[in-house]
């Protein structure tokens, strides 16, 4: 029990209060910031106790660095947990970590081992930038000031040329190995990542569009219905004018099923040219049967697109396999409304449908406009 405490806790902290998790992209840097920023604000706690006890001397620049350390880190875990975004503070935390690492250094210029503190900026930088190009400037930014540092620092161990050259050697190799493992770890990720977006875009398109024909499914079809029914941007109305290929069945049997499946392409590319503003939504709803979701100025015009619609569709001249009509023709049910609060998609659905049927029932090649549930043409549904 005490372990699972201790384990909510950490993950708690490192999540900043659970606003990522391992499956998000920004999990590892949000991760990376409250990591460093924790480890940071206790170490520059504990430097900060040295320098006031006296036991490595005392120095007002080292305390004051030991202060401001211990203010940004605290800045930094308040500000995400209080959600502030990521991206902007990552790169935030990437030049308070440069700045803060290269004022440790400067402080304890005269020990060799603190020298030794900036050499863990190129795997924190790689991750926070996400950028193999930057965070290979920033290490070689870093390299330079180190450097800088090492020519003008005092002491014994940096007045021999030697130990100059053998420190500056030792660094540099230091951070190029740990740079270039991590270029290529931040490659392969980033690579990853982006193999990964690409099959939750194809999933997410898949799940949501027909396979043959590429339009909208059914299982998208209640939202995109109740979507759409909310609207209320200007006067128009709202229009779901549902149609399937009469005698399909025939078409199919006689001349096969992949036949069958190019004239279902074919008239979806029909409809997509009439039906073609952004706000448009066409769906293949199974088999032969279509359905649009549009808006019309009134229901005239909706009359009109549907009139045009099976028009286009007839005019392929297709040859129709059976039935009275020389070329494949279409019926189908209208449904006019405004928007609001009404009726669910289910509703919406069957009363398009029941329209649909009694065109059918009429002879075909026609569509109808839908009843409401009190037998009302063009009612409020």
């Amino acid at each position: 029990m005490e372990y699972w405490a201790r384990s909510v806790a950490w993950k708690n902290f490192i999540t900043s209060g659970g606003r990522s998790t391992p499956e998000e992209p920004d999990y590892l840097r949000l991760s990376i910031m409250n990591m460093i920023a924790g480890a940071g604000c206790v170490a520059f706690l504990l430097f900060l106790v040295l320098d006031l006890s006296g036991l490595v001397g005392w120095s007002a620049f080292r305390i004051t660095v030991n202060l401001l350390g211990i203010a940004v880190t605290l800045v930094v875990l308040i500000a995400l947990r209080a959600g502030a975004p990521i991206g902007v503070m990552a790169k935030l935390a990437h030049l308070a970590m440069f700045a803060l690492l290269l004022l440790l250094a400067l402080a304890r210029g005269e020990s060799v081992i603190a020298i030794t503190i900036p050499l863990i900026y190129p795997a924190p930088a790689y991750l926070l930038l996400d950028s193999v190009a930057r965070a290979s400037i920033g290490t070689a930014l870093m390299l330079l000031c180190l450097y800088a540092i090492i020519l003008t620092s005092s002491g014994g161990f940096f007045e021999n040329t030697g130990a100059v050259l053998d420190g500056a050697m030792s660094i540099t190799l230091a951070m190029a190995f740990q740079a270039a493992v991590m270029a290529l770890y931040l490659r392969s990720r980033q690579s990853s990542m982006a193999r990964l977006k690409s099959l939750r875009d194809i999933l997410a398109f898949q799940s949501t569009h027909d396979q043959l024909t590429g339009l909208l499914n059914r299982y998208i079809f209640d939202d995109v219905i109740g979507r759409e029914m909310r609207r209320r941007s200007d006067d128009r109305l709202f229009a779901f004018l549902m149609f399937d290929i009469d005698h399909f069945k025939g078409y199919n049997d006689t001349l096969g099923h992949p036949e069958g499946d190019e004239l279902l392409k074919r008239i979806s590319k029909t409809v997509q040219g009439l039906f073609n503003r952004a706000e448009d939504h066409i769906f293949r709803l199974g088999g032969e049967e279509f359905g649009i979701v549009f808006r019309p100025r009134d229901r005239a015009e909706a009359a009109l697109m549907a009139d045009r619609l099976l028009e286009a569709i007839e005019s392929m001249e297709v040859p129709a396999q059976c039935g009275p009509h020389r070329y494949i023709t279409a019926s189908g049910g209208l449904l006019c409304r405004t928007p609001g609060p009404g009726p669910e998609p289910e509703t919406i659905y069957r009363l398009a449908d029941q329209a649909m049927y009694r065109a059918k029932q009429a002879g075909r090649a026609r569509w109808m406009e839908a009843e409401d549930e009190n037998g009302k043409i063009g009612g409020t549904v």
